[in-house]
Formats: structure tokens, sequence, C-alpha cells
């Protein structure tokens, strides 16, 4: 920025030099003094050109690291990537993600919500990073609000698994009895 504030000064100056020989050559009646503050204003003129296309050129370059950074981060997650910041790495290659919702705007989408195949291990894993609270419920009669996650299709019952923490906070855990299909909702208020 050194460069511009230099290229701007000299530009000023220039102009006002211009300005002094234009009004001497005028009082005076010089042709010569006329003539140069004509030279000095285009040596202005570049100057201050000069000092336009760099800060546009700067400004530029600016503009596209933020554009591309800004576009980095309003891609959307992959179903495995939600995987791996809610629950951390998978210990065990047996995870498959069904479906997924991402929560981009929290005060509209309530939750996260993940559907996966797994294996009773990563399941085992998972229960063990928080203290949820464990029940069994029948699936008949049950509903969702959710489109594609149909309990009823896990079998006739379903284990869940639920924490809140005290600003209602937390994770909702439906699974199938045989713990390989997982239906998860993180709430976030």
């Amino acid at each position: 920025m050194k460069e511009v504030f230099f290229e701007l000064l000299f530009a000023g100056i220039t102009f006002m030099f211009f300005v002094v020989f234009l009004i001497l050559g005028l009082l005076k009646k010089k042709k010569n003094l006329v003539i140069t503050s004509i030279v000095i204003l285009f040596i202005s003129i570049i100057a201050g050109s000069i000092a336009i296309f760099t800060i546009t050129k700067k400004t530029y370059h600016i503009t596209k690291k933020v554009y591309n950074e800004v576009s980095e981060l309003s891609k959307p997650r992959t179903g495995m990537e939600i995987y791996d910041s809610l629950l951390g790495k998978p210990e065990t290659n047996c995870v498959e993600i069904l479906n997924y919702q991402d929560q981009t705007a929290p005060i509209i989408d309530y939750a996260i919500l993940l559907h996966f195949k797994t294996c009773p291990q990563e399941l085992k894993r998972i229960l063990a990073q928080k203290e949820f609270e464990f029940e069994k419920i029948k699936t008949s009669g049950l509903s969702s609000d959710d489109d594609w996650f149909e309990p009823e299709k896990m079998g006739d019952s379903i284990l869940t698994f639920k924490y809140y923490d005290t600003n209602g906070n937390g994770q909702e855990i439906y699974s199938s009895k045989d713990s390989t299909e997982v239906f998860l909702k993180d709430i976030l208020n």
C-alpha cells in the first residue's frame, strides 16, 4: 500500500504544480508557463491513472480471495463430513451414509439429520461419548416429522438414546435392535 500512497501523493503534488503554473502563466500572460502547466497536467493524469490501476488491481485480488474463501465456506458438507463433525471419525469402515440434511440456517433448520448404516461396535463408540437416556419403543404408530425417516422399516421396535444439555441442545439417536441402522437428530437451539 506504500506504493499506492506515493503514487497518489505524486499525482496530487504534480496537479498542484499544474494549478500554480497555469495561474502564473495566465496572470503574467506567458505562453511558456501555460504550456508547462499543461505538460505537468498530463504527468499528473498519468500518475493518477497508475495509482488508480494499482488500487483496482489490489482490490480485485482481495475481492477474489474473499470470494473464494466465502464460496468454500458456503459449500454444502457431505454426509461423511457431517458424521465426522458430530460423532468423530469412525473407528471401523462399517459406516454407510443413507441420507442427511445439514443445518444451514440454525433458526429455520431445527436439527442436523443423519441416517446411516453401521456396526454395533461403532454405535457403542458413539453412545460412549455422552450420557444418553435409553428407551426401547414400538414402531407401530410412531410418526416422524422427517420425510425420509421411517422407523417402522427398522423393525417392530427400536432403541432410542436421548441426550440434552441445560440449554436444550442435544442428540436423539434411533437405532434398530441389532444396532446396524441409525437415525440421528443433532438439535441446536
